[in-house]
């Protein structure tokens, strides 16, 4: 029998979702001051949720509130507080639907007017034409910086 768009679709032994309809990562923008999802986004991946959706991959979702990408960007860091995160998963987890967070830094694409942080892996610029000149040329990361964005993404220390 032919799978259709509506039939479930196995992921893995333990994951299955209800049809194959994905909400693809996109960046929303919408955090509030302080980097946490909020109203604005709780209404929108309610929306997202209650139009059928199987799988909702989350917008950006920033390792280091240092290092984000533009304005109303969302950070998750150890300190963080967890409460509107709860809120966002049980939300977008409604009529059956699954989530998955895209964690994420940004690296070399950190607008100037953003200030933080802008590391990568080496010191070269982003060669985007006309728009090149909205980011900074980035500061190649030492060990101990490689290691902080390792640990960010794991919470686990690597030796």
């Amino acid at each position: 029998m032919p799978q259709s768009l509506f039939s479930e679709f196995q992921v893995s032994p333990n994951t299955k979702i209800k049809n194959r309809f994905v909400k693809a990562a996109m960046e929303e923008n919408l955090a509030n001051a302080q980097q946490l999802p909020d109203e604005k986004l709780f209404k929108l991946y309610q929306q997202w949720a209650d139009g059928g959706v199987g799988l909702i991959i989350t917008g950006n979702v920033m390792i280091d509130k240092w290092a984000m990408t533009g304005p109303g960007g969302v950070a998750l860091e150890q300190t963080t507080p967890l409460a509107p995160f709860k809120k966002w998963a049980k939300i977008a987890k409604s009529n059956n639907t699954k989530v998955w967070m895209q964690l994420n830094h940004p690296g070399r694409q950190v607008f100037k007017a953003m200030g933080g942080k802008n590391l990568a892996p080496s010191a070269i610029a982003l060669n985007l034409g006309k728009h090149s000149n909205l980011f900074s040329i980035p500061k190649a990361m030492i060990d101990e910086e490689i290691e902080d964005i390792i640990y960010r993404f794991g919470q686990t220390r690597y030796h």
